[in-house]
């Protein structure tokens, strides 16, 4: 459901309607670029609301997802502001979807997506809510009240290296820019040198700097641990913190050579941090760019690699080659 979310719509409602979910509602285009559906199975007595995850050739989605800072939300928590946006031209449509739903229903996404079904959960609390590679939503308080809405069932499935699970950073300093930009540099064979001109710490510090000067302190938590899909595609609930990083490692370390046009981008992203001027717009452009790869493009890193909805559907029907 949430590989199909990106389909067209009459591809989607064909597949729909071949595995039996006879009413089916698309959300009409709006000015935030938010898609979803809504799909009912009514021998199945079961209801699916998707939404559709980041495309990096619209720009509504990467503006969404680059308006990282936070704004207030219920209960005095505080949500991703691009989320909240985004969400909010479509909150009442999705409410009128629903109304007189006597089906049980499960909510999901990928990408972009598990961050709107998420918002949307906390409205229309559903009996599952099941999320692919879902970035960070919100802060501590809005994590309290979401588990206080007691959801029956809440899987948030993290493919390996996945970056977008790991944005917003936690917290935005200096250790949590490093850590992010670290590993987005930590190539297999990358040359010393260039390693010198990816220089981390000195990112880093710049944004954190510009931050704080700003007075821009968020922080950010997932609502729920995440469901762990290791290098190779099979699922591991029981790893470790430390098991994790060490498959993480062994994922980049073995993933192909990335061409040193790639290579360049991803070095001009990084001194583009550099740039004087307000370090909000620093931050949003350097994660637009990031993810702004064209159809055609071999992808710059094993951690953009595994936000691929394909690879996250392969870690469920079977992985037969390498990630790319």
């Amino acid at each position: 459901m949430s590989r199909l979310a990106y389909a067209d719509n009459g591809v989607a409602q064909g597949a729909l309607n071949n595995i039996g979910f006879s009413e089916v509602q698309f959300l009409p285009p709006n000015s935030r670029g938010t898609e979803c559906f809504v799909a009912s199975h009514p021998h199945k007595r079961l209801t699916v609301l998707a939404f559709r995850g980041t495309e990096s050739d619209k720009f509504a989605d990467l503006i969404s997802d680059g308006e990282a800072f936070q704004s207030d939300y219920d209960g005095g928590s505080r949500v991703h502001n691009g989320f909240a946006k985004s969400y909010g031209v479509v909150k009442d449509a999705i409410t009128g979807f629903l109304a007189g739903n006597e089906h049980p229903l499960i909510i999901t996404g990928h990408s972009l997506g598990p961050a709107l079904a998420t918002l949307a959960a906390f409205d229309n609390i559903p009996a599952e809510l099941i999320t692919f590679g879902s970035p960070l939503v919100g802060n501590a308080r809005f994590k309290e009240l979401f588990n206080g809405k007691n959801i029956a069932t809440v899987k948030r499935f993290v493919d390996c290296c996945d970056v977008v699970t790991r944005v917003p950073p936690e917290k935005f300093d200096r250790q949590n820019f490093f850590k992010l930009f670290s590993e987005l540099g930590n190539f297999a064979g990358l040359h010393f040198a260039l390693r010198l001109i990816l220089e981390p710490p000195a990112e880093a510090a710049a944004i954190a700097l510009g931050l704080a000067f700003h007075n821009i302190q968020d922080s950010f938590t997932h609502v729920v641990p995440a469901q762990y899909i290791d290098h190779d595609g099979s699922s591991a609930p029981e790893f470790s913190e430390a098991q994790k990083a060490q498959d993480q490692t062994f994922a980049r370390t073995h993933y192909f050579h990335p061409p040193e046009a790639s290579l360049e981008k991803l070095k001009m992203l990084f001194q583009s941090l550099h740039a004087p001027g307000n370090p909000r717009e620093a931050v949003r452009g350097f994660f637009k760019a990031l993810f702004d790869i064209p159809g055609n493009a071999p992808v710059l890193l094993r951690d953009l690699a595994d936000h691929a909805p394909l690879n996250y559907v392969t870690a469920f029907s079977g992985r037969t080659g390498a990630v790319e």
